[in-house]
């Protein structure tokens, strides 16, 4: 409140945006594991069954040669790379549960050299920390296990094949002949080296370690997962045949990053389950920067929940944002401020408009008539989302499949249609119902069949099984008629003969309307069939189901409760731009460091600001080319601006305290792309941007 006490209000709303937010990512969660447990189950299966064959059980060439092969998985990831920490934290987990203890995962970073790579398998496998023998005290990071004593010792395989012969392995039968035989996580345990970013990694580092793996793949059971985020292709881009040629690869690959965005929106947005929504333009928003810059579910879940934040601080009415069940009771127990909100929403101010004089005054009056109205409206609006979301999967069936997609192809492109206006008064809406008008009798009973199932998932909503019983009705209606060439009652009536005018001379306008007529007349003459009523009919069903449930929600009362649509802040802070950021910074350093003592007047420069600001404010009022020894100058009389005549040095006199100052200055603008050095002249920079870039 104004006193900066935290008010009952304040904290339930608080709480029920962390239930929310931990609901929503928990959800994210589960949907992004179940989109990818089948890929997981088929790596699994391969994994198991990959290992080496004993060279002494091998007798032809061939086999020998073959021998050398390491089984590798070929796991094409996709290009949202922000997507992939959560993937192959995921895989290596099953892994560990089902296939082996023994895996290393390996990062670009990680892998500089032959060296550093090879350290990194040792140090993770053996749980300790590698140093070589010629290390002098320097050892590479082990990522996240905890660093024990270094172990000094030559990284080697030859090492890490002491290591694995002194584990505990119960002899396994080998299959004369073959590589890849069936395997458990009880018999021996193959070594699983994760290679992510396969891209990133130096391409002599990459072959050198394949190399080496294959000559020990006869002693170690050694597999190799190669995380690829382009193509297959990059594969044979990064290693040339003579390496490639040691791997037996197969392929995996992860559902596009579109079906699991879908998968998402469905299980989070599209369904009554979260009462958080976001209207049409901020969807549009996360949507967009979804498609066009990252790829990343993960990201996208990230901006729903500052969206969510952003709902919950901003908006009082979130605090109603809480499940049926819990509702009742806290609505009976509003304080003051809170009813005097709910009469503020413009949704509500719009409801007491439209009701009788006597009730606008208890509304407006009575608290207690306000909580109880306030039930109602909510509950309706829990039903109307309910309502929305059958019906708005009822129509995607009859329209996804149709030429052109006039509604679009995806269930989310319908979604943010109706959002955003009415969709029966949209010009893709006639287009598909021109072109449903047009469907054969099999392809309109299966489309009836499925929206059908679709509706019927609300058995204790008696409006929509009213609508399932009038679709059913006329869908047994369509399974009565019989095949068109077996139905003599089917057929058109027959026309009876028309007279031809005759035409005496004409000209060209009165000939089209005289032909304009007669094709009127034919219409009017033709009977409709059996088959074309029972279409009209069912597609008349569906407008008035569409114009009855497809509401967008702007019109429902207390929509404000469980809608975001403040899509400017969601562009501001998820899709920003950096150009202005950084003159924004430059120019005025006090919006973002908050320091009292940087504010200055538009046009001035302060001595307390940082050295790159002053630099960059001194190099605007320069032209194309900049002279160092002025710059400098002016650079050390804006820093003397706030000392004492006594204190401040001579003009001419530049210590070398100042010099560093504007060289590291000038570096970093040089860096940022404001300034580069010319050949022109020696002692000059050249500015590389204007207009208040």
């Amino acid at each position: 409140n104004e006193n900066g006490e935290v008010t009952r209000e304040s904290r339930l709303r608080f709480e029920t945006y962390q239930t929310l937010s931990q609901e929503l990512k928990t959800s994210a969660e589960a949907v992004h594991v179940e989109m990818n447990a089948q890929v997981f189950e088929k790596m699994i299966s391969f994994l198991s069954g990959a290992r080496g064959v004993a060279s002494d059980n091998l007798q032809s060439w061939a086999e020998r040669q073959r021998s050398n092969e390491i089984p590798t998985a070929a796991f094409v990831t996709g290009v949202n790379v922000a997507d992939h920490e959560v993937v192959f934290q995921t895989l290596t987990e099953r892994l560990r549960e089902s296939v082996t203890p023994h895996i290393v995962s390996l990062q670009p970073k990680e892998c500089r050299g032959l060296k550093q790579a090879v350290q990194k398998i040792l140090g993770t496998l053996l749980g300790r920390q590698i140093s070589c023998e010629d290390d002098e005290g320097e050892s590479d990071d082990l990522g996240d296990r905890k660093p024990l004593s270094a172990w000094r010792v030559l990284p080697s395989f030859s090492a890490l094949c002491n290591w694995y012969s002194s584990l505990p392995q119960p002899v396994s039968d080998h299959v004369k002949g073959k590589r890849k035989v069936s395997g458990r996580h009880s018999t021996t345990p193959p070594i699983v080296i994760i290679l992510r970013e396969l891209e990133s990694f130096p391409p002599r580092v990459l072959q050198d370690l394949i190399r080496i793996c294959s000559q020990y793949v006869n002693r170690l059971p050694l597999v190799l997962v190669l995380g690829i985020a382009t193509s297959p292709l990059a594969l044979h881009r990064l290693l040339p045949h003579s390496v490639s040629s040691l791997l037996c690869v197969e392929r995996f690959q992860t559902p596009p990053a579109t079906e699991l965005l879908s998968s998402t929106l469905d299980q989070l947005l599209l369904t009554d389950r979260f009462l958080f929504k976001l209207n049409g333009k901020a969807l549009q928003v996360l949507i967009g920067i979804f498609l066009y810059h990252d790829f990343s579910v993960r990201n996208f879940v990230k901006g729903l929940q500052f969206a969510m934040m952003e709902h919950f601080y901003e908006q009082p009415l979130s605090v109603l944002c809480m499940p049926p069940s819990s509702l009742k009771a806290h609505i009976k127990s509003l304080g003051p401020e809170l009813c005097e909100a709910v009469r503020q929403a413009p949704s509500f101010r719009r409801y007491v408009e439209g009701r009788k004089a006597s009730e606008q005054d208890r509304l407006l009056t009575d608290n207690e008539y306000l909580k109880t109205t306030v039930w109602i409206l909510l509950s309706e609006l829990h039903r109307y989302h309910r309502r929305f979301f059958l019906m708005l999967r009822g129509l995607h069936t009859f329209t996804h499949q149709l030429p052109g997609h006039p509604l679009g192809k995806q269930v989310r492109e319908l979604y943010c249609s109706v959002l955003e206006s009415p969709v029966w008064e949209s010009e893709g809406y006639s287009s598909a119902m021109h072109l449903l008008r047009m469907l054969a009798r099999d392809e309109l009973c299966c489309l009836l069949e499925s929206c059908v199932e679709q509706l019927s998932a609300a058995p204790t909503d008696p409006e929509l099984q009213g609508a399932v019983t009038s679709l059913q009705g006329v869908l047994q209606g369509l399974h009565a008629l019989g095949e068109p060439g077996e139905a003599p009652n089917v057929e058109e009536m027959a026309l009876p003969a028309q007279k031809v005018p005759v035409l005496g001379k004409t000209d060209l306008h009165q000939l089209q309307k005289t032909l304009m007529e007669m094709q009127a007349a034919k219409k009017q003459q033709k009977k409709s069939t059996p088959y074309e009523v029972l279409r009209t009919k069912a597609l008349d069903l569906l407008n008035d189901l569409v114009r009855k449930y497809l509401q967008p929600p702007e019109g429902q009362t207390l929509h404000e409760v469980s809608y975001f649509s403040d899509s400017s802040t969601l562009k501001q802070h998820l899709n920003a731009s950096p150009r202005a950021a950084i003159q924004m910074a430059l120019t005025n350093p006090y919006y973002y460091l908050q320091n009292k003592a940087l504010r200055s007047t538009e046009g001035s420069i302060t001595n307390m600001a940082p050295d790159l600001c002053i630099a960059y404010k001194l190099h605007l009022e320069c032209g194309c080319m900049i002279n160092l020894y002025d710059w400098l100058q002016a650079f050390q009389t804006v820093l003397q601006a706030g000392k004492d005549s006594e204190e401040a040095e001579t003009p001419h006199v530049i210590d070398q305290q100042t010099s560093a100052r504007f060289i590291r200055a000038v570096s970093e603008l040089q860096f940022l792309g404001f300034v580069k050095p010319t050949k022109r002249k020696t002692d000059h920079v050249a500015r590389l941007t204007w207009g208040g870039c």
